[in-house]
């Protein structure tokens, strides 16, 4: 709604990412990144641990704006993906370095990684004390919209969504499954503290999550209050999981308003002939392509590692070596100390070729869109094991025991 280790875990679901797609967390694809659900919804927000009430508190009041300049900072496609943590705080910096104090979170996207989310929202609470960061929601689903709960001021288009983030987990034929209760009480709990930092009321992070939760509209003394259990202005009804449309969203008091586009959110704030400043987008889709350059750096420098570890195994091959034998052929008791000694250096080169392999496999299923599907390493690791199967034949056709 990206600590990779070594270890397997054999009961771990799929990748230990959590995912949150389109109102789906995904528990990825290979137990070999380590990560754990626990560690992915891990955050502190706001010091608080104690069970939010029905009512958000007080909205933070937005930092003054000197001037009517603003910058986008654009949050489309998957959160881990096309957007991440690092590239959202470039972004945010590169504002704050061009002094300009009023960023625009322009939000479409289906969701994405948990373990983003709370990085994501630090980043806008620490720079949300000097800036005003104002989001703008085209659709907001899953993660994306628990981060934009991080922030007080929510406009959206009159045709925007925002909600439906309830877990699940992909097993390994691609089905999805419920995720276990102490999991989903931990993504509620990260989505009510997302609320509380951003002024909104925590219920609606549950009931976007649990569809399990009924919610009702009451006003006092001019005031909306978001109240669990049927009421006369239900919000969400049991069995739904709860998704607002843009007019929904300003009814229940989540969004400050709608608008169309800029020039239209400009006179909602008050500012309306505040500019855009240039190039205030170019930063994050610089860093994106930075980090993909880094990603095929580091996967290059593991592909030429690999190399020089087959080359030197071919090179220490005991097959292509000339040993003491008898008249007969056969090899000489001196003959097989150095086969052996031959064969374990070629074996231990095999090994760590092997374990290069494996990293180069897990960095390529981490980054599909930037390292695609290299097939040849699926080719070398069988030609590995074959080369083993031979190794191991020509040892028990010339009567070498033992290690």
């Amino acid at each position: 709604m990206q600590t990779q280790r070594k270890s397997m875990r054999q009961n771990t679901l799929a990748s230990g990412h959590l995912f949150l797609l389109t109102g789906l967390i995904l528990l990825g694809a290979t137990a070999a990144f380590g990560e754990t659900p626990a560690k992915d919804t891990k955050v502190t927000l706001a010091g608080n641990t104690t069970p939010p009430a029905t009512t958000a508190r007080k909205r933070p009041t937005p930092p003054p704006t000197k001037n009517g300049i603003y910058c986008v900072v654009p949050l489309h496609g998957e959160i881990g993906a096309a957007v991440t943590a690092t590239s959202v705080h470039e972004a945010f910096k590169d504002a704050a370095r061009r002094g300009i104090k009023i960023i625009i979170l322009d939000v479409r996207s289906g969701g994405g990684k948990v373990s983003q989310i709370a990085p994501i929202a630090q980043i806008l609470g620490a720079y949300g004390r000097s800036q005003r960061v104002i989001v703008f929601v085209r659709d907001a689903m899953s993660a994306a919209a628990l981060i934009s709960l991080a922030v007080p001021e929510i406009y959206m288009q009159p045709t925007g969504r925002i909600g439906a983030a309830t877990p699940y987990k992909l097993t390994p034929d691609g089905t999805a499954a419920a995720v276990q209760e102490k999991y989903q009480s931990a993504l509620r709990a990260l989505a009510r503290g997302l609320a509380q930092m951003g002024g909104h009321a925590p219920r609606l992070a549950d009931a976007m999550i649990d569809a399990d939760v009924e919610l009702h509209l009451v006003k006092i003394k001019g005031q909306k209050i978001v109240r669990e259990g049927v009421g006369p202005n239900p919000i969400t009804t049991k069995g739904k999981l709860l998704a607002l449309s843009g007019p929904e969203a300003v009814a229940c008091g989540l969004a400050n308003g709608l608008a169309r586009n800029y020039a239209e959110l400009g006179k909602k704030l008050g500012m309306p002939n505040w500019t855009q400043a240039p190039r205030a987008t170019a930063t994050l889709t610089d860093t994106k392509k930075r980090d993909a350059e880094a990603v095929r750096a580091k996967f290059t420098t593991k592909k030429n590692a690999y190399t020089a570890l087959a080359q030197q195994a071919r090179a220490a091959n005991p097959q292509t070596r000339t040993f003491p034998c008898h008249l007969g052929g056969t090899l000489t008791a001196a003959g097989k100390v150095q086969w052996k000694r031959q064969e374990k250096q070629c074996l231990a080169l095999l090994d760590k070729g092997n374990d290069t392999l494996k990293a180069l496999a897990m960095l390529a299923r981490k980054h599909p869109a930037t390292l695609g599907n290299p097939v040849w390493i699926s080719r070398e690791s069988a030609a590995i094991q074959t080369f083993r199967q031979v190794l191991q034949a020509q040892r028990k056709r010339k009567g070498i025991t033992g290690r």
